[in-house]
């Protein structure tokens, strides 16, 4: 299998039509899979919290940003923010298909001062989105990094745009673990139901200090695991 991957993510950097023809069949994918999961109830909530507060940074945790594009608010604009791996630039695709824009760069503690990283750019390339009214799309924790810990970049986004992270939680009641994954990925499956929580925004203020930004990056990680449990809890799988 990983040999395999390996062709495929070399495919994709050389041949964009190759690129195109998987992103389209995993959109098809996940379309059915969202289409065959309704949204519970609780969803509303998620719904409401963004309404009061948009534009919004939306932080979510690796495992759970395949499915959480396709249960946000229809016509919501966004710009999300994705690595330059080849494993994102699918994810990044797929998004795009969605009507969702995409900038590229990484979010960790020191990527986001990197110009090879691109992190420094996607952050203004972000806040100039959140300032034009479109709302943040971030992944908080690290590629290949401790999962479900909050990076520092999406605080330093809500730091110098003055918007509030919405921590946000995507579960679904029929679905496969692959335990193995640094990311404790769960691949949603069809014919089962969904929800979509949150915690409550979270407020970086523009002039905080390395302490506070430290203080707040905490705070975000205990709200998306806070999520991500309730989430898990409501729709009865295993987080």
């Amino acid at each position: 299998m990983r040999q395999w991957w390996r062709k495929v993510r070399n495919q994709l950097t050389t041949s964009p039509r190759f690129g195109r023809a998987v992103s389209y069949l995993i959109w098809t994918a996940l379309r059915v899979i969202h289409r065959t999961n309704p949204l519970m109830p609780q969803t509303q909530e998620v719904y409401e919290h963004i309404q009061t507060n948009k534009p919004v940074i939306f932080a979510m945790w690796h495992g759970q940003h395949v499915m959480t594009p396709f249960a946000a608010p229809k016509g919501l604009p966004m710009v999300a923010m994705f690595s330059r791996s080849a494993d994102a630039e699918i994810n990044a695709k797929v998004v795009e298909r969605l009507g969702i824009e995409t900038v590229r760069g990484s979010g960790g503690r020191e990527d986001v001062h990197r110009a090879d990283k691109g992190g420094a750019r996607a952050l203004i390339l972000l806040k100039r989105a959140l300032d034009r009214g479109k709302s943040a799309v971030m992944i908080a924790d690290i590629s290949k990094s401790n999962a479900r810990d909050a990076g520092i970049g999406v605080i330093v986004l809500a730091r110098i745009s003055g918007r509030p992270i919405l921590p946000v939680a995507y579960a679904s009641s029929r679905g496969i673990n692959f335990e193995k994954s640094w990311d404790r990925t769960r691949l949603a499956l069809p014919f089962g139901r969904a929800v979509l929580c949150s915690g409550l925004p979270l407020f970086v203020p523009q002039d905080a200090d390395e302490m506070a930004m430290e203080k707040a990056r905490i705070e975000l990680t205990v709200r998306l695991n806070e999520a991500t449990s309730r989430a898990f809890a409501i729709v009865g799988a295993k987080a």
